[in-house]
């Protein structure tokens, strides 16, 4: 995850791997003007506080975010405490418009942006009586009348963390994040209500790969990694991600190739989305602006060179009062009425100087964000 002035784990953890790097990081920079209607244009400002429409999904409203281009003039909400768990950690959602994909753990958020030397797993997290570890477990959940029925993917689940989840026709691609920092990309089927056996992706290269996209029904991936150009011939800094494209062709997957243009600006881009319905690719452009971003998409690369930021978190230069704001927001996804992504909230819990809080003063949790769009 990102946030403006702190790079660490863009996604679901491992704080082996992570880097803890001080930046002064602009929310605004890099947009260019374009044809998508607000590209570059001053933000709109957050809608006032109201009271969320009827609906056993979600609660209280996520302030401090703003929302442009399909999603400008909407309000987020956090998602309801059966995803929500108080004190938990709730990471890489992935909704398909009937189903949400989220991954869960006791790791406390706040402990890994606070530079804190060990990793801390809260007891306060009541995670599902079925979950495997205090580490990070797969969920699927079904959006009912009466709220969300939740499902522990158990076949895909093991003693490491697993997260960064993606659902195309009947396949899931999702990354294994050892202790060991050797981070890889797994795939399996739906079999019946279950999943097959999962197999590594021929194509996982020495270094680390993460947040698998799937799409075209599972034939074509976008996903993030380490590598250096060409592609498995050297690892660049753990911090350093970029996007690659592979398809599948008669079974066998293709070697990877760059992504062209904006979405590999800066030296860390992330948690890539495409909607296929409307020709767009979503990503977050880490050192760019801690944003989430889109562009016109053809397939297989992004089409010209503008883009649109799309949702951008609460700016937070030193001495900004952060309590109560959203401060992250990444992990997109839309369909069937709604968006969905992470999002991070930031609340005082201390005078400025205690060395387990972020900034010595803010308790920061992960969780998961819904945007009705209509």
């Amino acid at each position: 995850m990102r946030f403006h002035q702190i790079s660490f784990c863009q996604t679901s953890l491992l704080v082996t791997a992570c880097l803890f790097l001080l930046t002064a990081i602009s929310c605004s920079s890099g947009d260019s003007p374009s044809s998508l209607g607000s590209i570059g244009s001053t933000p709109s400002a957050p809608p006032s506080s109201d009271a969320p429409p009827a609906s056993n999904l979600y609660s209280e409203r996520a302030e401090g975010i703003i929302f442009n281009g399909p999603l400008a003039g909407k309000s987020a909400y956090f998602l309801s405490p059966e995803i929500n768990r108080p004190d938990c950690w709730v990471d890489s959602l992935h909704w398909t418009g009937e189903n949400l994909f989220f991954a869960i753990t006791s790791t406390r958020f706040t402990g890994l942006i606070a530079n804190s030397p060990e990793v801390v797993f809260d007891s306060a997290c009541q995670l599902p009586t079925n979950h495997r570890r205090i580490k990070f477990d797969i969920y699927k959940a079904n959006a009912l009348d009466s709220g969300w029925d939740i499902q522990n993917q158990t076949s895909l689940n093991s003693n490491e963390h697993e997260a960064g989840m993606s659902v195309s026709g009947n396949s899931i691609a999702y990354t294994v994040y050892y202790d060991s920092a050797d981070w890889q990309i797994m795939l399996a089927r739906k079999e019946g209500n279950s999943w097959s056996a999962a197999a590594g992706f021929s194509r996982n290269s020495s270094c680390q790969e993460d947040n698998p996209e799937l799409y075209a029904n599972g034939t074509r991936m976008i996903f993030e990694s380490t590598s250096a150009l060409p592609y498995n011939s050297a690892c660049n800094d753990t911090e350093a991600k970029r996007l690659w494209y592979s398809e599948s062709v008669n079974g066998s997957w293709s070697e990877p190739i760059l992504l062209n243009g904006p979405p590999n600006q800066g030296s860390k881009n992330t948690q890539p989305w495409v909607d296929e319905e409307e020709g767009f690719l979503y990503w977050t452009a880490d050192t760019e602006c801690g944003c989430v971003r889109r562009m016109q998409f053809d397939g297989k690369q992004v089409v010209g060179n503008d883009f649109e930021t799309v949702i951008t978190p609460f700016y937070q230069p030193p001495g900004t009062d952060l309590d109560g704001k959203v401060i992250f927001a990444g992990e997109f996804s839309q369909s069937n009425g709604y968006a969905f992504f992470s999002c991070a909230l930031a609340e005082r819990r201390g005078s400025g100087s205690d060395p387990h809080l972020y900034r010595g003063e803010y308790l920061v949790s992960v969780r998961g964000c819904i945007v009705p769009l209509s």
